[in-house]
């Protein structure tokens, strides 16, 4: 896969507070409930002390060719047996987690505190492929069934507050300058509630960029936040890491093309 020569946007403030990589495959049926402690011992109960139990999330493969009117471009599968739990296994921290359902594994990085440092993709994605071989292993040691993957994902989620860059939604058009915000019309003023969504396919039909902005709240502060969300998803039969990188390079390039030069610069701190 090729990649764009110019140096990739890096900033010293970034909106960013969480980031997610996962690999899902076919379900596993020879996983069961009794497995969960046995891999909780392998990445180690002392690093991870917490467990959490939630629901599955479904098993969605991006689909290229006539899409289907319901769901463009995916399928979604559904169990027809009662689903294992989606395990979640919290670090003592609280920052990072590792997901586990029956056709997927996660792992998350999550900023908890307002002056959290993000660690970068490049000290990230190792992790994560630290734990996606550790539970490779883990299914062929205990015999589990064969591991195929049909779908990587990489997910950002940024959080712009009110009051770093915008006040109200008459400013949005200044943190996303092609977001129109006001008809040219005399009627309709600013809408109380703003959502916007885009697809973009990657290259080589190796999957798709969705992406999603909104306004919210932050959950616990009430804080007024404009919630901009980039996920990559799709799969290549080549090298995970090639996959992982093109899906990065992706989400960063899309963020800088969709912010505003101004806000970039003064709160993010945009270097290059």
């Amino acid at each position: 896969m090729e990649q764009s020569p110019s140096p990739l946007p890096e900033y010293d403030n970034p909106p960013l507070i969480e980031v997610v990589f996962g690999a899902q495959f076919r379900e596993l049926e020879g996983l069961k409930a009794p497995h969960i402690g046995d891999f909780w011992d392998k990445i180690g109960r002392n690093e991870y002390p917490e467990l959490k139990e939630m629901p599955p999330l479904a098993h969605i493969v991006e689909q290229y060719g006539k899409p289907s009117p319901k769901s463009p471009g995916m399928t979604v599968t559904t169990a027809t047996l009662p689903p294992l739990a989606r395990i979640f296994f919290v670090s003592k921290e609280q920052d990072r987690l590792i997901q586990l359902q029956k056709d997927r594994l996660l792992q998350n990085w999550r900023k908890l505190k307002k002056n959290g440092e993000y660690p970068r993709y490049e000290r990230l994605f190792p992790q994560f492929v630290k734990s996606w071989d550790m539970f490779r292993r883990f299914v062929k040691d205990r015999d589990l069934g064969e591991l195929e993957p049909d779908q990587y994902e990489l997910t950002y989620v940024n959080h712009i507050e009110c009051g770093s860059g915008w006040t109200d939604e008459h400013d949005i058009e200044e943190v996303f300058p092609w977001f129109k915000c006001r008809l040219d019309g005399e009627f309709l003023d600013v809408p109380e509630e703003v959502a916007w969504r885009r697809t973009y396919r990657l290259p080589d039909e190796t999957g798709r960029l969705h992406i999603e902005m909104k306004k919210g709240l932050r959950v616990g502060e009430r804080t007024p936040v404009l919630v901009l969300n980039l996920t990559a998803r799709g799969f290549a039969t080549g090298d995970l890491n090639d996959w992982f990188d093109l899906a990065h390079e992706w989400i960063v390039r899309s963020f800088a093309d969709l912010a505003g030069p101004s806000i970039q610069k003064e709160v993010w701190r945009k270097r290059k």
